[in-house]
């Protein structure tokens, strides 16, 4: 394989990826030495490591069918009131599916704190930052 630094963006993705299959793969068939071997190649490689916290916690939660527990969606209708009153000069950040809690995750929090909104919406998955600012 090449070394990271002669990947492009996109290769670089897909190394991680596959990484990843592997990853679930090994959790499915039970096997503790590829899923060593796996996490190991997360520590020392140059993809995020905290894609093995993601995939361990799912694999816990729905099970390795991913039938054990159904997908904790809220329904629109289970919401509440489709509206919530915002006042005229407010200040609104929004942001959307992003990091694991890696540091530009954490940077993009900063930021946002640092304009100080008065109203920040999210729709996140998995997020894993713990007192950002």
């Amino acid at each position: 394989m090449p070394a990271a630094r002669d990947l492009s963006p996109t290769d670089m993705g897909k190394v991680c990826v596959e990484l990843a299959l592997r990853y679930v793969k090994a959790l499915a068939n039970g096997n503790k030495a590829a899923l060593a071997e796996v996490e190991d190649e997360y520590r020392t490689g140059t993809c995020d490591v905290e894609w093995v916290t993601t995939l361990r916690a799912y694999a816990e939660y729905f099970g390795p069918d991913g039938k054990r527990k159904p997908i904790p969606y809220v329904r629109p209708a289970q919401a509440g009131p489709g509206t919530h009153e915002i006042k005229a000069g407010s200040r609104l950040a929004l942001l959307s599916d992003w990091g694991t809690g890696a540091r530009p995750a954490i940077e993009v929090l900063r930021s946002i704190a640092g304009e100080r909104p008065d109203v920040l919406e999210a729709v996140m998955n998995w997020l894993r930052v713990e007192r950002p600012f």
